[in-house]
């Protein structure tokens, strides 16, 4: 379904709510109706130009994302596409017809820069940004070292994300993925699984 659609499928479930005690039914009841349409936010720290991943790891994850997807009903994903994790989820919800919605914390040949030495996943970066539903980048900044940039691109996205599942009266699905196996140090914590622990949001640790 197009935005528009899944727009005006919120609206009507929601009347249908309203209408369910009139005809002396709950309005969980009514549920079963309707196809579930939930939103996914992703947090993950970007590609390190030096490290290689594990062979089986994309496998795995992408399975995960796959069964995930089907389970929780998700119709659109809000991701910032500089790590793989991003790359495998806006994969999995444009094989299953969903929507992808990319936001770019630097312009996109910077951020394409990520995967320099990755060319496989340079060019899966830009087979999803070709089919993305929506691209928003800063064309403003240059530098990948500008963390702050980062950061107001992962809040950005998740805002999108929540503004949406919002005005579909749907549920939002935060994911987070804090083993990352492209950096070999000590992972730093992750900004956006900071701030939603900060918030007391419940989100869901990728395996």
């Amino acid at each position: 379904a197009s935005a528009g659609n899944w727009r005006e499928l919120a609206a009507t479930q929601k009347q249908a709510r309203l209408l369910a005690p009139v005809l002396g039914t709950a309005p969980a009841d009514w549920n079963s109706l309707f196809p579930k349409a939930s939103i996914v936010v992703i947090a993950s720290a970007p590609f390190s130009v030096h490290e290689v991943l594990p062979k089986d790891w994309a496998t795995r994850l992408r399975q995960f994302f796959d069964q995930r997807l089907e389970t929780a009903g998700i119709i659109a994903g809000y991701l910032g596409a500089l790590s793989p994790a991003d790359l495998l989820l806006g994969e999995a919800l444009l094989a299953r017809g969903g929507e992808t919605h990319i936001v770019l914390p630097f312009k996109r040949e910077m951020c394409r820069h990520v995967f320099a030495n990755a060319p496989e996943w340079q060019e899966r970066f830009d087979q999803i940004l070709l089919h993305a539903s929506s691209i928003t980048e800063d064309t403003e900044r240059s530098c990948l070292n500008e963390g702050v940039n980062l950061q107001f691109a992962a809040l950005r996205a998740y805002g999108s994300g929540r503004l949406r599942a919002i005005r579909l009266g749907s549920q939002l699905h935060l994911w987070g993925l804090e083993d990352v196996p492209w950096i070999t140090a000590p992972n730093q914590p992750n900004f956006l699984i900071q701030h939603w622990r900060r918030s007391g949001c419940a989100w869901e640790s990728i395996p």
